[in-house]
C-alpha cells in the first residue's frame, strides 16, 4: 500500500471551504512530503484572490512533473469553467506525480483514498 500525500486546498484558510485537493499515491513518507508541499506552497503564497489563477497555476506545475487533473471531473470542469476554452491537459497523469481534484467528488475520493 501506497503512503499518500493529500494537499487540500482552502478559501481564505478555513477548512470548512475547501476548493481543491492534491493527490500523490507515493509521497506521504516526510522528506517526499516535503520535497511536493514546498513548490505548492509557493505558488499558494503568491495568491492573488483569483481562485482560477491559482488552480492554473497548480495544474501548470504538476502537469510539468508527470501529473494531472483527476479523471471523471469533465462533467463538473465543463460547468464550473476553471480553464481557459482550449487548454490542452495532460491525457495520461501519473498519481505518482499528483491528480488535481476540482469537482466535489474528487476532493473527497482523494481525502479518503
Amino acid at each position: 500500500m501506497g503512503q499518500r500525500l493529500v494537499i487540500t486546498l482552502h478559501e481564505h484558510g478555513k477548512l470548512g471551504n475547501t476548493f481543491a485537493a492534491l493527490y500523490y499515491h507515493w509521497s506521504g513518507f516526510t522528506t517526499y512530503s516535503f520535497c511536493e508541499a514546498t513548490p505548492i506552497a509557493k505558488i499558494v503564497s503568491s495568491y492573488d484572490g483569483s481562485k482560477k489563477k491559482l488552480v492554473n497555476k497548480i495544474l501548470d506545475y504538476i502537469e510539468s512533473k508527470g501529473g494531472g487533473l483527476d479523471g471523471g471531473q469533465e462533467k463538473y470542469l465543463s460547468k464550473h469553467r476553471w480553464f481557459n476554452p482550449g487548454r490542452v491537459f495532460n491525457g495520461d497523469p501519473n498519481r505518482n506525480e499528483g491528480l488535481l481534484g476540482l469537482s466535489p467528488e474528487s476532493i473527497d475520493k482523494d481525502r479518503c483514498g
